[in-house]
C-alpha cells in the first residue's frame, strides 16, 4: 500500500518537478537576451568615428554567428552545461565586446547577434537558443528585436519566445 502511495506521488510530482527545473533554467535566457538589448541601445546612442576621426552613422554592431556552435553543444557532459571557462574566448569577438557582452556562469544557451542598416533604417535582433531536454529535436528560443524609431531604439514586441521549456 505505501509503496503505491510512493509511486503514485511520484507519478504525479515529477513531470512537474522537471518543468520547475527547466523553467529555471529559462531566466538566463531572458536576463541575457535583455543585457544584448541594452548594450544594442547603448552602442547605437554612443557616438562612434574612423580612423580619420569622421562621425560615423548611428549604428548596431555587426552581426554575430550563434555562439558556442552547435546549439546543445554541451549535453555531451555531465551535467549537461557549459562551462563557462571552456569558452571565454569565444566573448572575445569584437561584436560581443562592442556590445558588453559575455556569459561567465556555467549556461545553458547559445547566443547570436544579426543587425542590419544605419541611422534610422537600423535594426537588430538578439537571440538566445537551447536544447534544454538534451534530445537534439526541439529547441528553446528566446528573441527580442530592436528598431530605431524617431532617433530612439524601441522594441515593438517585447519578448518573443518559442518553446521555452521545450
Amino acid at each position: 500500500m505505501a509503496v503505491g502511495i510512493v509511486a503514485l506521488l511520484l507519478a504525479v510530482t515529477l513531470p512537474t518537478y522537471r518543468t520547475y527545473l527547466r523553467r529555471s533554467k529559462t531566466i538566463e535566457a531572458v536576463l541575457n537576451v535583455r543585457r544584448l538589448y541594452d548594450g544594442s541601445v547603448a552602442y547605437f546612442e554612443a557616438p562612434h568615428f574612423d580612423g580619420y576621426g569622421a562621425p560615423l552613422p548611428r549604428q548596431f554592431p555587426s552581426t554575430q554567428l550563434i555562439t558556442p556552435t552547435p546549439v546543445g553543444v554541451c549535453c555531451v557532459q555531465q551535467p549537461p552545461i557549459c562551462n563557462p571557462s571552456t569558452y571565454a574566448g569565444s566573448w572575445n569577438d569584437p561584436v560581443w565586446q562592442a556590445l558588453g557582452f559575455s556569459v561567465a556562469d556555467p549556461f545553458y544557451y547559445s547566443y547570436q547577434y544579426d543587425s542590419a542598416g544605419l541611422g534610422e533604417n537600423s535594426l537588430f535582433t538578439a537571440t538566445a537558443m537551447g536544447d534544454l531536454t538534451c534530445d537534439g529535436a526541439r529547441f528553446s528560443l528566446f528573441q527580442r528585436v530592436g528598431h530605431v524609431l524617431h532617433s530612439r531604439v524601441v522594441s515593438p514586441i517585447g519578448l518573443y519566445h518559442v518553446n521555452d521549456l521545450e
